[in-house]
């Protein structure tokens, strides 16, 4: 029945109602190599993470903010990378994401909550991580290198010549 309407009936149209997001997925530390990385911000408001090609093992201690769930939610994570699709990593609402050995590259960290009906509809937390690559391993090392090596020996060629000559021209 209804307190409004005169006939005792209400019009409900479902698809204006929607699950709304219950939990939420927060940072709560982060370790590279072991130890503590210092930011000038807390971790949970980064939102990109560049680091040197040796700094590629990575801890981040994670939290959900829950107020139903009475800390049963779950979190699900994955790691993409540049065109490759991880399949969903699960764990507990107070845990330790890791990742060791990361080859330099363009990651992008992707965590979510699940709400008291298991449904993970909480708003995605996207960390990008930018492993850089090691100087030997660019493409101008590369392409220095070995033009610098012919450089160097056309150069002592070039010395060995004029030293050649210059004996030859003493001896006559």
């Amino acid at each position: 029945g209804s307190s409004k309407g005169s006939k005792g009936l209400d019009r409900i149209y479902p698809e204006r109602y929607f699950s709304v997001p219950t939990s939420e997925v927060y940072l709560r530390s982060l370790a590279i190599n072991h130890q503590p990385f210092p930011l000038p911000a807390s971790v949970n408001n980064l939102q990109k993470l560049s680091l040197r090609y040796n700094q590629n093992t990575i801890n981040i201690e994670t939290g959900i903010i829950d107020f139903y769930t009475r800390g049963k939610s779950t979190l699900r994570y994955k790691l993409v990378q540049e065109g490759r699709d991880e399949p969903w990593q699960y764990g507990t609402a107070y845990g330790t994401i890791r990742y060791d050995g990361l080859v330099p590259g363009k990651y992008k960290l992707v965590t979510q909550s699940s709400n008291v009906d298991g449904e993970f509809n909480s708003p995605d937390k996207i960390l990008l991580i930018v492993i850089s690559t090691p100087f030997w391993q660019t493409a101008w090392f590369r392409i220095l290198t070995p033009v610098t090596l012919l450089l160097l020996f056309y150069g002592i060629y070039r010395l060995r010549t004029a030293a050649l000559r210059k004996q030859k021209r003493v001896l006559e």
